[in-house]
């Protein structure tokens, strides 16, 4: 049955798919606010008053004042890469003429606009019984807290108000990894309550008040392949993309995914225990490996821990390498080299027509979470941490993915509009970078019913609008229709 209802899918009509390249240039169910779980419905999220927080501007600043003598040094050591006949070798076959020759100054230069326009990606499931993020122990907001929300925000608000919950041990240890990033790496402030886990003798450090936990940012991937759904749906089937001119102010880049990186090389931990407070000591207790990340599939020494490994948006020539040499080991096993790796990382960002990996050939990478070649490059991203309270009615959102193979044709997928419709973004249908069966992964087809009903967005220019609410919409709902009916 499944096999029948993904190929029933992908045979919508082929007039409704469109190269769709977005860079600069072209609650949960249940919840109670105030950090207590419960069982209140269609409760608001309590939107914040300001757009950026003073301790988000803070962090932001204080990764600038190195960010910038770190980017200005490294430069050199990327453009000598870059210069080298081992990339060119890599980087010939992938681009056009104009790229394929250019001195590594200018190339680099081009990588800076690129990596200034790329879409910053964010992805959540819409379903809360999602099985295959709750496999993964990614517990996120789903589509019926966000057509309940009036902003996006950031998960310690999420955990704070109820949305997410620490129902387990193991989500006491995501929390402490993943705010131990924020606060020890990032410099966000820290939380100055505490908080229990439930059936331990642990505490994490909690907000004392709502106001404390909008201080932490939203994570997203910066999307370098300009892939149909950037991110893995193992991470969620609905993805948006804000809109740089809104989120640039308050963005903290890192060479590679923090969490990633602290869950498998464990510089800190940022437990409050009631017994000793050490990893050993919380290991004995939970029973189990903390991180599924084996050590030899990551370089923990590509980037260390301080404040040099992260960037702003006009600082961040010091993270191009880190991000390739974090993967040293993975890459090994595939027999891919580091500037084979860097040309495949960038390629696809600079020139519309090139194409990174041969989809037809897209061999399975061992011991690696994404399946795939081309997924394990998905996964090679810098993650942009925005520190901004993200209102919807500013426009801050570029654009909406959803998940065509999980959710086009179903109720879910109709909410998926609703909730588009509402909020005037566009909405487009994209084929999963880690599915099995879809090859054409830089592909979305635009919804025409979604852009039929807006009125305004500040993302379109009038004549972009126009075409849009041209599109055969009744081929499109007959496709719907025939996806529904199985």
């Amino acid at each position: 049955m499944r096999a029948e209802y993904q190929n029933k899918r992908m045979a919508c009509p082929a007039i409704l798919w469109v190269v769709l390249l977005c860079t600069s240039t072209s609650l949960g169910a249940d919840f109670t606010p105030g950090g207590k779980e419960g069982t209140v419905q269609n409760e608001i999220l309590p939107t914040p008053t300001q757009q950026f927080t003073p301790g988000q501007l803070a962090a932001v600043a204080r990764v600038a004042s190195t960010a910038r003598e770190a980017s200005k040094n490294a430069a050199a050591q990327v453009e000598a890469m870059l210069a080298g006949e081992e990339f060119r070798k890599y980087w010939r076959e992938l681009v056009g003429a104009e790229l394929a020759d250019l001195p590594a100054p200018e190339l680099l230069d081009r990588i800076r606009e690129g990596m200034h326009g790329a879409e910053l990606v964010h992805a959540f499931p819409c379903s809360p019984d999602n099985p295959r993020t709750r496999e993964m122990s990614i517990d996120d907001w789903n589509l019926t807290s966000a057509l309940h929300a009036g902003y996006y925000p950031n998960q310690r608000t999420m955990y704070f108000v109820g949305i997410q919950s620490l129902r387990r041990v193991f989500d006491g240890y995501r929390w402490s990894l993943e705010g131990s990033a924020e606060t020890k790496l990032m410099g966000y402030p820290e939380f100055t309550a505490r908080r229990r886990l439930p059936n331990s003798p642990f505490f994490v450090k909690w907000p004392a008040s709502l106001e404390e936990s909008y201080n932490r940012p939203i994570y997203s991937a910066g999307n370098y392949q300009r892939s149909s759904l950037p991110i893995p749906t193992l991470f969620g089937n609905i993805q948006v993309v804000f809109a740089r001119k809104y989120v640039d102010p308050g963005l903290i880049i890192a060479a590679s995914d923090t969490g990633w990186k602290a869950g498998t090389c464990r510089p800190f931990l940022d437990l409050d225990l009631d017994s000793e407070n050490n990893l050993n000591d919380f290991k004995a207790f939970k029973g189990r490996k903390v991180w599924d990340n084996p050590k030899d599939n990551y370089n923990c020494s590509a980037w260390p821990f301080k404040t040099s490994a992260l960037g702003v948006v006009e600082a961040a020539d010091h993270l191009i390498l880190p991000n390739v040499y974090s993967e040293g080991p993975i890459l090994q096993k595939l027999n891919v080299s580091f500037e084979e790796a860097l040309a495949r990382q960038y390629a696809r960002l600079l020139d519309d027509d090139a194409t990174s990996f041969d989809l037809t050939l897209d061999p399975l990478v061992p011991d690696h979470f994404g399946g795939s070649f081309s997924a394990l490059f998905n996964s090679m991203y810098h993650e942009y941490n925005i520190g901004a309270n993200v209102f919807f009615h500013d426009y801050s959102i570029k654009l909406v993915l959803a998940s065509f193979s999980e959710l086009f044709g179903s109720i879910e997928g109709k909410r998926v509009q609703q909730w588009s419709i509402r909020n005037q973004w566009l909405l487009a249908w994209g084929l999963s970078s880690d599915s099995s069966t879809v090859k054409s992964s830089t592909w979305r087809m635009l919804d025409p019913h979604v852009a039929g009903k807006i009125i305004h967005n500040v993302n379109l220019a009038p004549r972009d609008t126009e075409l849009l609410t041209k599109m055969d919409s009744q081929r499109f709902w007959d496709a719907w229709a025939n996806v529904s009916s199985i």
